[in-house]
């Protein structure tokens, strides 16, 4: 805005994460929206790392967390990483249209992968449950679904509409006034439907046990507590919570979605990394085996037998110093030749005969 004497700038970019599954742009004041782009960029940026060790720690420990989970967790990092360096670097490139419709494209389709990798977790952990014996491995066919159908679902919608009215005015992401929105969050919706049928399977499930049914009311909600903090991070079901968002009233439900969905990185590293008993075993191992293999190594290297042994450079004959053994150099001149023995005595001779002379 500008008049004779003063110019104002102004910007109405909303950089935080609630934007992906808010309804409606919603107008916040202005300290609010500073606040969360501060947990959006601090969370995404956290997330990125943790995914990033997450797959390290996996590949080096493989041969202890192999798993369906374990497969299907680090798809799931790496489309978090590319999802939320993304965001982070180019939601606000609304000047160039052809870069705004290829980042919001990239965004749609990353974050969809997203949701279909947590509907794969879902069905892994209800078929865990539900068949106790172990069955065909089917997550081949699941990586592939969560890969290729976001990847039809986003050229359906670019190729309805014609590449105009995809994204936003405001930020390179979907167009909320138009069916463009929904075709995020109609699948998400469903996706986080069927992952709380997963939770219900298994909370049944784990509450159906003998253990726990003997167990205390307390211990009870605790386990249950425990459970659902576990598979929130990889359901995906705190992301209702920008459903939930649709006005300023309603504010706290954009700080409660930008914390738990930009940290969803770190809590999969918490949860399912850093508390996990299959990586602190192979941890474990792991350094016992390091630690066996070092006092094996030290065990087998020579040991010392206390004989020094010097050479005379004159007679080019070992000489044995005070310290030694007798019994070393009787086994030193048992390998000596006939030869190198006469020698060795006619020197020891004239060493005693010059002894004597001077003694006298």
């Amino acid at each position: 805005m500008t008049d004779s004497k003063v110019s104002t700038c102004t910007c109405n970019h909303l950089t935080n994460f609630a934007i992906l599954m808010s309804p409606s742009d919603v107008e916040i004041s202005d300290a609010n929206k500073k606040a969360l782009e501060i947990i959006t960029f601090v969370g995404c940026g956290l997330s990125i790392l943790g995914c990033f060790l997450t797959l390290i720690i996996y590949a080096v420990f493989w041969r202890f967390v192999k798993h369906e989970w374990a497969v299907s967790l680090m798809h799931m990092c790496i489309a978090l990483i590319i999802g939320y360096s993304v965001f982070l670097s180019a939601t606000e490139e609304t000047e160039n249209d052809i870069a705004c419709v290829i980042i919001t494209g990239v965004l749609h389709y990353v974050f969809l992968v997203v949701f279909f990798l947590m509907l794969c977790n879902g069905i892994s952990v209800a078929r865990s449950v539900l068949y106790v014996f172990k069955t065909k491995s089917r997550l081949p066919i699941y990586i592939a679904v969560a890969w290729v159908v976001p990847l039809l679902i986003v050229g359906i919608t670019l190729g309805i509409t014609r590449l105009k009215g995809y994204h936003s005015d405001k930020y390179c992401w979907l167009n909320t006034s138009n069916f463009v929105f929904m075709s995020f969050v109609g699948p998400a919706l469903l996706i986080i439907l069927m992952n709380i049928g997963s939770i219900i399977i298994v909370l049944r499930a784990m509450y159906s046990t003998k253990g726990i049914q003997n167990e205390t009311l307390k211990k009870k909600a605790r386990y249950g507590i425990k459970c659902m903090v576990t598979l929130l991070p990889v359901l995906g079901l705190s992301w209702l919570f920008g459903i939930l968002a649709f006005n300023e009233d309603t504010i706290i439900f954009q700080y409660l979605f930008g914390i738990t969905t930009s940290c969803q990185g770190v809590f999969i590293f918490i949860f399912h990394t850093v508390l996990s008993k299959k990586v602190q075993e192979g941890f474990r191992k792991t350094m016992h085996r390091r630690r066996a293999k070092s006092m094996s190594n030290l065990r087998s290297k020579p040991k010392s037998s206390g004989t020094n042994v010097k050479f005379d450079s004159k007679v080019c004959t070992p000489l044995v110093d005070n310290s030694n053994t007798g019994s070393a150099i009787l086994k030193d001149m048992k390998k000596e030749t006939p030869k190198n023995f006469e020698s060795r005595a006619f020197l020891k001779l004239n060493e005693s005969q010059a002894y004597e002379e001077a003694k006298a």
